[in-house]
């Protein structure tokens, strides 16, 4: 609505034009300098207004209640917007109750509360004050306009302030006694005023209801009888007519929260009753049970701002805040907390879906379980950086407590001992979780002892040594051999030749298993050397009797050599891996040469043996040092 027009004019006054006006002037008189002097702006010449028309220029109505009404108005003595409120009705006590109400909001000087600039009486005779106007919107009309939790979250800091002008009305024994959302005016820079203390009380004082008067239905409206306040955001102590104290407005600032929270004042579903009596829902819940609880019409609401609010509207008095003050303590510091609330709100809900996922998780899976560790990390940050904004936060807190417990559980599945005992140490102690580490600890056991067992019953590296020196001997007995036949040109066409090499496998043969029963702990102490020692000494044995056969059955030397080199390849072959399939092959090519060339059939035999001796040397030293 627009005010009245500004008369801030800097125009400059003549002082010989300006003269004492007689008093029956309409408008403000304008006293001269003393002496004449420098030219005077008009806003600096020095006026005094008679009466409250020649002060006040009266604008639009800005609002009305049963008593009284607020207009915008100029003042033209101190060239300012302000509000007049004016006396609707005379008689009774309405005079009494409006001076009242005139002089205690006068005397609480606090930047919170409205300040009264004057005080008197109108064209009309009726009693008027003027108060500072605050160029906003009330509390009430701010909630309204805010729909989601979030945008109304950020209204809290006004209810500190009015905490704190409370606090400083209590302190020199002042109670509000009608406090509201709609009492409570917001400026457009930030600034928090508390009106309307028609109801206010002061300590000591009797109050002196009006006698025809009677409590209304509406929860919003202002009752002045035998029960004064209004119903939504009144004490069931105030409800019943009863005395009150401080705690009354403390528990009227709850239910400011309770609407500012939740968006509708607290009882606002009695209101869909048709009872509208004056024992109509609001008056009866008030007096026999709590509003709704906050949780159930804002689930979203922060823990520690509904515990606030429970407490602050408490059915007993005595369970209630002891004063303001503290409520606004409280309140500073959840808006203190908030960021942290808004963290830990964000990886409560990011650890719900990650519980999710860890039940349905496959631990055996090495992808999923990287993911869910990864999702671990950013929820455990967030909790985190929840709790360095406020160490206390039971949010953070109980959710850090809650993954660090499923994450035990799902380290215990994945088999991760050492995160598992981790976890635990940052845990309260548990039997169970002793339990579950102590199970885990004996099955990580037992499978290190058998994958010990498994890499001992393949070590290459067990018998190394022994296996080695007896290579190294058969080697150098049949390199003795080749060596006599090429001196002493010996053939395998000679009388005796199949004698000779069978005398030659004996020679090879015996201590070759000689030195692996002496040292037979070494060589076959594990599998590997089990089934390599197998393979040499049945390759042993096998040639020793081929032989011994062939004098028998008269088979020549020649073809002597073909059989044994065919009965070493399949001799490599069942030791297997690819070094046996090797050596195999390389015997069997011996095989081969020997049958297309019988006379170099000896030389083949001794150095393909050679050969093999060698490389089994070598493969088995070099796997023996990796390993």
């Amino acid at each position: 609505m627009a005010g009245p027009p500004s008369h801030d004019d800097p125009t400059t006054v003549d002082p010989a034009a300006i003269t004492h006006a007689p008093t029956s002037t309409t408008g403000p008189v304008t006293l001269a300098p003393a002496a004449p002097g420098p030219r005077l702006r008009a806003d600096e010449a020095l006026t005094i207004a008679t009466d409250f028309e020649q002060r006040y220029e009266l604008g639009g109505e800005l609002a009305r209640g049963g008593l009284a009404r607020i207009r915008d108005a100029y003042d033209r003595v101190l060239h300012r917007r302000v509000a007049v409120k004016q006396l609707l009705a005379r008689g009774g006590d309405a005079d009494v109750r409006f001076l009242r109400e005139a002089r205690i909001t006068g005397r609480l000087a606090h930047p919170n509360i409205v300040p009264i600039y004057d005080l008197g009486l109108d064209a009309d005779g009726a009693p008027f004050y003027a108060m500072k106007w605050v160029e906003g919107r009330s509390l009430h009309d701010l909630i309204e306009a805010r729909p989601t939790l979030d945008e109304r979250l950020a209204l809290v800091p006004h209810v500190i302030a009015i905490a704190d002008a409370l606090a400083y009305a209590h302190a020199v024994g002042v109670i509000h006694r009608d406090l509201k959302p709609a009492n409570v005016l917001v400026g457009d820079f930030g600034e928090t005023i508390v009106i309307d203390w028609g109801l206010a009380l002061e300590a000591g004082a009797v109050d002196a209801p009006v006698a025809d008067a009677a409590p209304i239905s509406a929860p919003r409206l202002t009752s002045v009888g035998s029960v004064i306040g209004t119903p939504a955001y009144m004490p069931p102590e105030q409800a019943r007519g009863d005395a009150v104290d401080p705690r009354a407005d403390v528990y009227a600032l709850g239910a400011t929260l309770y609407h500012v929270i939740a968006g509708t004042h607290p009882y606002a579903e009695a209101e869909t009753s048709a009872a509208t009596s004056d024992d109509g829902p609001i008056w009866a819940r008030v007096l026999d049970e709590p509003p709704a609880p906050l949780a159930t019409l804002c689930p979203g609401v922060p823990a520690e701002l509904a515990a606030i609010v429970e407490r602050a509207m408490a059915r007993r008095a005595a369970a209630r805040y002891a004063s303001a003050a503290e409520v606004g303590a409280a309140l500073a510091g959840f808006v203190a907390h908030h960021q942290s609330h808004r963290l830990a709100e964000a990886a409560v809900r990011r650890d719900d879906e990650l519980a999710a996922r860890m039940r349905g998780a496959r631990t055996d899976d090495a992808g999923a379980v990287a993911a869910i560790y990864r999702e671990a990390d950013v929820v455990q940050f967030g909790l985190e950086q929840a709790l360095q904004a406020w160490p206390e936060n039971p949010v953070a807190r109980a959710g850090l407590a809650r993954l660090r417990a499923r994450l035990f559980d799902f380290e215990c599945a994945v088999g991760n001992l050492a995160g598992a005992a981790a976890l635990a140490d940052a845990l309260p102690a548990d039997p169970d979780r002793t339990r579950m580490l102590v199970a885990l600890r004996a099955d990580l056991a037992r499978r290190d002892a058998e994958a010990e067992a498994f890499a001992r019953a393949r070590d290459r590296s067990i018998g190394g040594r022994e296996r080695t020196i007896m290579l190294g001997a058969v080697g150098a007995m049949l390199a003795y051999f080749l060596i006599e036949a090429l001196v002493s040109h010996r053939s395998l066409d000679d009388a005796g030749a199949t004698r000779r090499i069978l005398r030659n496998a004996i020679v090879v043969a015996a201590p070759t298993l000689a030195m692996m029963w002496a040292w037979r702990k070494r060589m076959f102490a594990n599998e590997f050397s089990e089934r390599a020692g197998r393979t040499v000494a049945a390759m042993l044995v096998v040639t020793v009797t081929h032989r011994v056969l062939a004098i028998v059955i008269a088979q020549p030397a020649r073809d002597v050599f073909v059989l044994d080199m065919l009965l070493i390849a399949v001799a490599m072959w069942t030791f297997g891996g690819r070094l046996g399939l090797a050596l195999g092959a390389l015997a069997v090519a011996g095989a081969w040469v020997c049958a297309l060339a019988p006379a170099a059939a000896l030389f083949v035999y001794n150095g393909a043996i050679i050969g093999i001796a060698v490389l089994l040397a070598v493969a088995w030293s070099r796997a023996a040092r990796r390993e």
